[in-house]
């Protein structure tokens, strides 16, 4: 059974699972050391910061000491010691909100995640949540949840040689983009990038027009093959075009190829657009990206 009371977002490695009108508005981008934040319409939520360590830290003093600079500079606020499953936490409780500071280590995973919630905001309409929330922040354990992407509307599977370097999100568009990683072992697929790309409100501008879209988005190329396929039981236009125009790199393997997959959702009233850059030699389909759409339906 779906729960339509909360979301769930797959980042970078991380779990979460956060009431449905909270709204990311800042993301960290590596691995290695980035955040999270989330507000509602009222206030800020959560913080959730993690960064890579290489060796297990002492996580309850490095709480005890901050709760006890807490108390030294908040000089109106009640702490308590609060017990939530693999965290170590505390309560700041002020006349005007209630926040909770935690920290935790993930040893599988090597990171640190320090976590500042806020349980009432001074603005009393936010959605009521408790510490509890907290338990449902870790590290995903294995390979495949780990390249799993679900946030801004966009949920995907990456192929492990894939790594996202930027996200932009504006009201109605979100575009992801990916490159391939430094450790790939074929030299050749180093020079691979992807793009995905979200448009909501498709009712209002979409015609159904799915190679001029595809054109539109990559303007400096020729399409010479196209066909109808099929996305998430959906109708799609998949396209081809060389990225290289010179011929002779293309002969020995080392022209590049623009390959395009574009399909509208119905059920989400939006257009899905797949973009795959590599070499001849060593192709990147757009469907090795695993985009679902569909919010809502069993995956």
């Amino acid at each position: 059974m779906i729960d339509t009371q909360h979301e769930t977002i797959y980042w970078l490695g991380l779990r979460l699972e956060v009431p449905c009108d909270w709204q990311i508005v800042r993301h960290g981008l590596s691995p290695e050391r980035g955040r999270l934040t989330f507000t509602d319409r009222f206030a800020e939520r959560l913080d959730l910061t993690w960064r890579k360590v290489d060796h297990d830290p002492n996580v309850e003093l490095m709480v005890r000491d901050q709760r006890m600079r807490d108390e030294h500079k908040l000089s109106d606020v009640q702490t308590a010691n609060v017990r939530i499953a693999g965290w170590y936490a505390y309560r700041l409780q002020s006349n005007s909100e209630t926040l909770v500071r935690a920290a935790r280590y993930d040893s599988a995973a090597g990171r640190m995640l320090e976590a500042l919630l806020v349980i009432e905001p001074k603005r009393g309409r936010s959605t009521k949540v408790t510490e509890q929330l907290l338990n449902a922040v870790r590290c995903v354990p294995t390979e495949d949840a780990r390249q799993r992407l679900r946030a801004f509307d966009i949920d995907l599977r990456l192929p492990e040689t894939l790594r996202l370097c930027r996200a932009t999100v504006e009201p109605a568009n979100v575009v992801f983009e990916f490159e391939a990683t430094d450790t790939h072992p074929d030299r050749a697929r180093l020079r691979a990038s992807a793009v995905v790309r979200r448009m909501g409100m498709a009712n209002a501008w979409y015609r159904g027009h799915g190679l001029s879209l595809i054109e539109r988005e990559s303007p400096r190329i020729s399409f010479g093959t196209t066909s109808p396929v099929v996305v998430n039981d959906h109708a799609a236009t998949y396209a081809e075009g060389n990225a290289s125009r010179a011929r002779l790199m293309r002969w020995l393997g080392r022209g590049l190829r623009r390959r395009a997959l574009l399909w509208h959702c119905e059920a989400e009233n939006a257009v899905y657009h797949v973009a795959t850059t590599s070499f001849d030699r060593a192709p990147l389909h757009p469907n090795v990206l695993h985009l679902m759409c569909c919010k809502g339906a069993p995956q």
